[in-house]
């Protein structure tokens, strides 16, 4: 690292990602199909969002990384598991971005979790699992949309 002085050491907060990962034929379906149902739609820009729900399972430690230096998200993934989190996370074909959503395991959190979040607007809510409920689903729909 001497050499590379953007280069630190620093202690990644360990994350492994639960889901498959999508595969070239899936992206090459999406992409194909697209532009077709855009014309058939008559849509805008400002009518185009992507959703995507992502769970992951928090591990119990973390351990030293290389990152660049004064990055402020730094990770690692691990096979570990101690309990799952899920993010739902919007973007639309405009640049508008929906703020994340988090969801932890259980029947209610406490907000001032999101204390150390740097994610503009992000909040953060509970379901027994960890996971996104078609309830839970439904209510963030309609909030934003």
């Amino acid at each position: 690292m001497q050499r590379h002085s953007e280069l630190t050491e620093r202690l990644a907060q360990t994350l492994s990602k639960t889901r498959n990962p999508v595969d070239v034929s899936d992206i090459t379906q999406l992409f194909n199909s697209f532009p077709n149902v855009i014309i058939e739609t008559n849509s805008s820009a400002g009518q185009v969002f992507n959703v995507d729900e992502t769970g992951f399972y928090k591990a119990a430690k973390s351990k030293r990384v290389v990152a660049v230096l004064r990055s402020k998200n730094v990770w690692t993934t691990s096979p570990t598991t101690s309990f799952p989190m899920t993010t739902i996370a919007c973007g639309g074909a405009s640049g508008f971005v929906v703020s994340p959503v988090f969801i932890l395991p259980g029947k209610s959190v406490k907000l001032d979790i999101l204390r150390g979040c740097q994610v503009p607007g992000a909040t953060v809510t509970a379901t027994p699992t960890g996971f996104v409920s078609m309830e839970l689903f439904k209510s963030w729909l309609k909030f934003y949309f």
